[in-house]
């Protein structure tokens, strides 16, 4: 099935600084999760990022802009379990009730 961009929601799952070295071939991953995470922000797309205890591992990886823009709204989350699915990235995914196809990047 073909991605409908009014349809869509980008979830980009820990892509943080301090794990840069340990991803297996973070080199092709970041610039992948970079390239679909600008894609949502030029077709405004909503795009929900979740950092995994960011007090102590830090924040999401430079190459990838986690700012709201005027029509692609991003929300951060922290966490410390190792789902992303938190209650708060449920209930935001719920609010956004046409979004029925979702994308997913980072690492889980």
């Amino acid at each position: 099935k073909r991605l409908e961009i009014s349809k869509a929601l980008l979830l980009v799952c820990d892509v943080q600084e301090v794990f840069r070295h340990r991803i297996h071939q973070a080199n092709v991953l970041i610039p992948r999760c970079a390239f679909a995470n600008n894609s949502c922000i030029l077709l405004d797309i909503p795009r929900i990022f979740t950092l995994q205890y960011p007090k102590a591992l830090g924040q999401t990886v430079i190459e990838l802009n986690t700012e709201s823009t005027l029509n692609s709204p991003a929300h951060v989350f922290s966490k410390t379990k190792f789902s992303m699915l938190t209650d708060e990235v449920i209930k935001t995914i719920q609010s956004y009730q046409n979004k029925t196809q979702i994308l997913i990047c980072g690492i889980e």
